[in-house]
Order: structure tokens, then sequence, then C-alpha cells
């Protein structure tokens, strides 16, 4: 959950679907093995619920401009690498390659063929099919044949990139090898198979060095303008087409009505701290900052009002002043429904740990007097 949403989101099928196979087949289907997974599976989501929480109440804020609009990949990209003979998976400038892996391809269908002849021993049958049906699944979900279960699954909506599938794609075809290597006795086979990842593989072992023309000037210049466009950077109040042909690097703040002299005194990602001194009938300031729920402006220790929705600077956090020295604070801080979804995981957290300790304290007690 808290490496990527969008991968926890497409794997909560198959966990559930592992967690049936192991109360059918492991645990004699007994009830308490449901509420151990139900708490497992619980205990994950209230621990990392300060991150997801606010992203679902607060995603509403982001442009996502790319939601609705999923790229799928061509079949052939997922079976062969177009640099260097195909033994090469990423490109001389960068190019991503989807290809599943050579080896992956043959320890599938190798597999299969082994299943058939039912050489994969019953034990681990259950498995095995649950990791083979899992794998195709996922492939044919990377395809646009499966654009309809894309489109009219809404939470499916804000995927963007299919290709994401093939992580969860590898763990399977892991899962797969493991079983077909032990069901497979001959050593050389599993030498072999390692020599063939070897030799697949070996290309890409070593940094290719750099791009030249992504040099300190490019970076500096067209970073920005490049980064504007990206959907989950930009806010809903602002135009991110004005905003992207508008980019160019700008100072932290300044000042487009009336005069006044600032000091920047302290900056960090989500603290401004200034000392400005209006000279004029009053100045409007201009702090060049995305304004986001939880943005907040103190004037001389005191609260005050920002504007965000000025038509000529939308987006932006902007305020006035009157003449005088004043104290500038401008600082990032949690909502209530980010303080809520932090209380929720710390005091999982500490349940969690009293659980553990207080089970481990009662078997040491337990062993105590038992061998007395």
């Amino acid at each position: 959950m808290l490496s990527h949403q969008a991968i926890s989101l497409i794997s909560f099928p198959f966990i559930i679907a592992y967690c049936l196979y192991l109360w059918v087949t492991k645990n004699h289907k007994k009830i308490k093995y449901i509420f151990f997974y139900i708490f497992t599976l619980l205990t994950g989501l209230l621990l990392s619920c300060f991150y997801w929480i606010p992203v679902i109440f607060e995603s509403k804020y982001m442009n996502l401009l790319a939601k609705g609009n999923i790229s799928f990949i061509p079949l052939g990209e997922l079976i062969y690498s177009p640099w260097r003979w195909g033994f090469l998976f990423q490109g001389h400038k960068g190019e991503l390659s989807f290809i599943v892996g050579y080896v992956q391809w043959f320890v599938v269908i190798f597999s299969i063929i082994l299943f058939i002849k039912g050489k994969i021993s019953l034990k681990e049958k259950g498995v095995y099919l649950i990791s083979v049906i899992s794998f195709f699944i996922l492939i044919i979900m990377t395809q646009s044949v499966s654009s309809p279960i894309w489109m009219n699954i809404s939470l499916l909506r804000g995927f963007e990139f299919s290709y994401r599938l093939l992580l969860l794609a590898s763990f399977f075809s892991s899962i797969i090898a493991g079983i077909t290597v032990k069901n497979i006795t001959k050593k050389w086979f599993f030498i072999g198979l390692c020599l063939i990842v070897i030799l697949t593989t070996i290309l890409n072992w070593g940094n290719r060095r750099t791009i030249p023309q992504l040099n300190d000037q490019a970076i500096k210049y067209d970073f920005p303008r490049n980064m504007t466009k990206v959907g989950n950077s930009v806010t809903i109040w602002v135009d991110s087409d004005k905003f992207k042909s508008n980019a160019r690097l700008v100072p932290h703040i300044t000042i487009p009505q009336g005069e006044a002299k600032i000091l920047e005194t302290f900056r960090s990602s989500v603290k401004h701290e200034y000392l400005i001194k209006v000279t004029s009938k009053n100045a409007l300031i201009k702090e060049n900052t995305l304004y986001f729920p939880g943005w907040k402006l103190y004037v001389d220790n005191n609260i005050y009002p920002i504007n965000f929705q000025n038509p000529k600077y939308p987006g932006i956090i902007l305020f006035d002043l009157s003449p005088g020295l004043h104290d500038i604070k401008i600082s990032f801080e949690d909502t209530p429904i980010r303080k809520i979804s932090k209380l929720i995981s710390f005091v999982t957290g500490v349940f969690l740990i009293f659980t553990i300790f207080g089970r481990r304290k009662n078997e040491f007690i337990k062993k105590l007097f038992t061998h007395r």
C-alpha cells in the first residue's frame, strides 16, 4: 500500500484468492483462520491508512489529466525487446521495454507441459494453478482486449498504465519457476536455467552512461516546463496548459502590486518564512507555491486568509499586506482527515506492538512454569 496504491489495489484480489486457497487446503476450513486472515489484511490497511485515506478524500483537488485513459502494451513487446537483438531491456535514451522475459516465458510454457504430463506434485498443484491462471489474467489485462474491464470498473480508471501489472506477473512467474525447478530433480536443468538467465540479462547489468543532452542547463530550464503537465502535480485551480506555456524559473516570492522589501529567513518543503516591510499603501504578495488544502498563512503570528482563486494567478498563494514590517510564515499542516488517519495508524501500531509482546510474555510465563 505504501509503495504504490495502484499495485496494492490490483494485488488485493490475488491476496484474497490465496487466503481462500490456504483456508481450503491447509487449515481444514476452521472458522478461526478466516478471522486470522481478515485480521491480517485489516491490520495492514489500518497501519497504512495515514497514506491511503488522504489519497481517497483529497485526490479531488488534483488535476488527474490521464484519469480514464489506460495505455496498453502491444503483445509483441511482451515477448521481444527491440534493442541489441532483443537482449537489451532499455533503450539507449532510456526507453522502456515491457518484455516479460525470455526465461520467464520458457518456464511458464515448460511448466504447463509438466502439469499436463502430471509431473507437478499434488501438494503444489493448487498454488501452481493459482499462479498460472493469475499470470495469464495479468497478461491479458495488459492488452487492449481488456479495455471494457478497465472502463467499467471505476476503481481501475486512474491506473493509467497497464504495464504496471507486469510487476505482479513477474512475481507469479517466480512462483511458477520455483515449483518447476522443485519438480525437476536433475541438477543440470537447474544449472542450465541459471546460465541462460545470466547470458540473456548480462547486457543489462552495468550503467550504460547518461544521455549527453541531459546536462545541467537542460535540467535547469527544461525540466520545470516538462513536469508542469504531469496530472498528479497540478491542482484543480490551475490551468495546466497555460501553466506549462508560461513555465519558467521564478523567485520564491514576488510583489505584483505595491512596494515592499522582502527577506527570506527560512525555507523547507513545508515551511516558508519571510520578513516583509511594506512601504506603499498596501501590497499584494505572491508566494509562488501551488495552493493545496493544508497550507496556512500566519502574519505576525496570526492566522491570515489565503487567496488562491485570483483569475490572474489561479492556484497560487496570494495575500494582501498593510504598510509596516510583517513576520510571515507559510506552513503546510495536516488537515482534519490527515490527523484522523494518522491517529488510526498510530493506535493500530501501538495495539499491534502490545499484542505481540503480550503474547510473547504469556508464552514465556507458560514455559517458565511448565519447566518448573
